[in-house]
């Protein structure tokens, strides 16, 4: 049997179909990934495109509200939105909060997470303890809108609304005695028990009165710096009752925990942002109704 001569022609013509078969075939696949990839790509696109309308979404206020100042703090929290999403959950629900609470939030960017905090409610214990340092002259500055005790009813209200001053008292009876289980809702059901709490706030007797039970002794002092300054410096922190002004729109009370470089140091139970501050006495000497001081016993 003859063996079958290739020639070189022939060697030629086999190599370039192979090579160009590699070719086409390298050709495809290249292609075909490409495709692949940006098939994928636009879907990457289209997942993002969605994710960002998504994000940019403002919710709607429900059709439903009349009220007007209602509507005006909604307003608000629609732009706030387009920056925080979370307000489009207040929005969303916000037919099952009380008008004072939303005005809160409008006028309190600080408050929202407390706000939130209304759709995992539980009924706030009044032994709960108030989780901060207290005690051998560290009063703790403690927020009346804190979810721990904000939603505790304290006469009509609530607080977070209206609990300044038990919670103003729970910031200097811990600092002074460090019982960290005296919290807010304790001296609000003191206060609401004991015929303190009045239409227009808390009555000023308080401040004194229940003070005694936890050993400590409160006394009304003269509103001018030297008074403030002796004091402090002698530990014992100050209730004032303030009002309208860096404070607040009504009536408010504050603790000034200390005094540093000269300028006082206030746990505002309603501000974060204004407790960071060193104040000033003659900034809000004329603001300040009332201050009482206050030592162990």
């Amino acid at each position: 049997m003859k063996k079958l001569k290739i020639g070189k022609e022939s060697w030629i013509f086999l190599i370039a179909i192979c090579v160009s078969f590699c070719f086409i075939g390298g050709n495809y696949l290249y292609k075909k990934n490409l495709e692949e990839a940006r098939i994928k790509a636009k879907i990457e696109r289209s997942k993002e495109e969605a994710q960002k309308a998504e994000e940019a979404k403002v919710e709607e206020i429900p059709k439903d509200i009349s009220d007007t100042k209602v509507i005006k703090y909604l307003k608000e929290f629609q732009k706030r939105a387009k920056s925080d999403k979370r307000y489009n959950e207040v929005i969303k629900n916000s037919k099952e909060y009380q008008p004072d609470v939303l005005k809160l939030l409008y006028n309190n960017k600080e408050t929202l997470d407390f706000v939130l905090s209304k759709s995992s409610l539980k009924m706030p214990s009044i032994f709960v303890k108030i989780d901060e340092k207290c005690g051998n002259g560290v009063i703790p500055m403690l927020q009346q809108w804190d979810p721990k005790w904000g939603w505790y009813n304290y006469g009509e209200n609530i607080i977070a609304l209206n609990g300044c001053g038990p919670t103003s008292l729970a910031m200097v009876i811990t600092g002074l005695t460090g019982n960290d289980g005296i919290n807010p809702m304790e001296i609000a059901k003191y206060s609401d028990d004991n015929g303190y709490h009045e239409k227009a706030g808390t009555n000023w007797d308080l401040m004194t009165d229940v003070t005694e039970q936890y050993g400590v002794k409160g006394s009304r002092i003269d509103i001018t710096k030297e008074s403030f300054e002796n004091e402090l410096n002698n530990g014992k922190p100050i209730i004032c009752s303030v009002s309208k002004g860096y404070f607040t729109d009504e009536g408010h009370f504050i603790v000034i925990a200390g005094i540093k470089d000269g300028k006082l140091i206030i746990h505002d139970p309603n501000s974060i942002e204004k407790s960071k501050k060193l104040w000033e006495f003659d900034k809000i000497k004329n603001q300040i109704k009332a201050a009482w001081s206050y030592s162990l016993e």
